[in-house]
């Protein structure tokens, strides 16, 4: 919806004016944010003691912080509880489950491949074919594509097994991508958008999947914001790298060079050993949970 709404006006009163609409939108975001009640977030001082040995120390020395923030602004405390939450949030998604690990990995190489695609190879091959506004097009086909996969899945989920979802998803991802990247007409790139995020659906609902239920509860927030905030580095790395690639070997062997780092991204992904048997964590020996659980059990020993 976004993205053709975009290319209307883009067509209609010019990209620059385009621009301040989007920062217009971006602001009024920000301030809706403005209305959130403060009780949003905020620690339940009656909790049940037992939920609150539960808490790791990070969110504990995090809740601290916040109760000291009310009568005095601590700096370094702030820092160190940022950094330890930093710390332990890596710690799960590298050191603990190997199908996190793997599931997090695959998530940079699509963010930094696609990203670098859709922000830099898509908008200066229209531009340079004078129709800037076929992008929005481009990704809403992307979109419904996604919408519809992700609706199959959610409808089929149960006729196949996971590791089959996750061979058809990257595999289809891989197809979308090699047509995407050969810059074809137009028409064959709505195609190539349709297949790749038709495809994307199964795999962005498994990966999310992977994340929500790998993790553990108490270690979630910690574990997401580290996520995201390494997401937030990389992203951008990835489009200067690729900004680079395209001012001195050209546009087109970039794009190959982006579908040659998808279909190593994509090789990976299907031989990774984590990734064979996707069970239920419950099966899997190397999760986090089991290990504190067995951590557990010999303590009541």
């Amino acid at each position: 919806m976004g993205p053709a709404l975009a290319a209307l006006l883009m067509g209609a009163i010019g990209s620059v004016p385009c621009l301040w609409i989007t920062a217009a939108l971006s602001l009024c975001a920000s301030l809706t944010t403005m209305t959130l009640p403060r009780s949003v977030g905020a620690v339940d001082s009656n909790a049940d003691p037992a939920n609150q040995d539960a808490l790791s120390a990070s969110q504990v020395s995090a809740a601290e912080t916040h109760d000291r923030s009310t009568t005095a602004f601590d700096a370094g405390s702030l820092a160190k509880a940022a950094w330890t939450s930093a710390m332990e949030g890596a710690r799960v998604l590298f050191k603990g489950d190997p199908v996190l690990r793997a599931a997090t990995l695959m998530t940079f190489g699509i963010v930094m491949v696609m990203g670098s695609y859709q922000g830099l190879v898509l908008p200066v091959f229209f531009t340079q074919a004078n129709s800037p506004e076929l992008l929005g097009y481009t990704l809403s086909v992307m979109s419904v594509g996604l919408l519809v996969g992700s609706l199959v899945y959610a409808a089929l989920t149960q006729k196949l097994s996971r590791r089959t979802w996750y061979v058809l998803s990257l595999s289809g991802m891989a197809i979308g991508v090699i047509i995407m990247g050969s810059l074809p007409s137009y028409p064959i790139m709505l195609a190539g958008a349709f297949t790749l995020g038709f495809a994307a659906g199964p795999a962005s609902a498994l990966l999310g999947f992977f994340m929500f239920d790998r993790i553990p509860e108490n270690r979630r927030g910690s574990a997401l914001g580290t996520q995201n905030s390494l997401l937030l580095i990389a992203a951008p790395v990835a489009l200067f790298a690729t900004s680079a690639l395209v001012s001195g070997i050209g546009l087109e062997v970039a794009s190959w060079a982006l579908v040659t780092a998808w279909l190593v991204i994509t090789a990976c992904a299907l031989l990774a050993r984590s990734m064979r048997n996707l069970n239920d964590k419950q099966a899997d020996p190397h999760s986090i949970d089991a290990r504190e659980g067995e951590g557990y059990a010999r303590h009541q020993e």
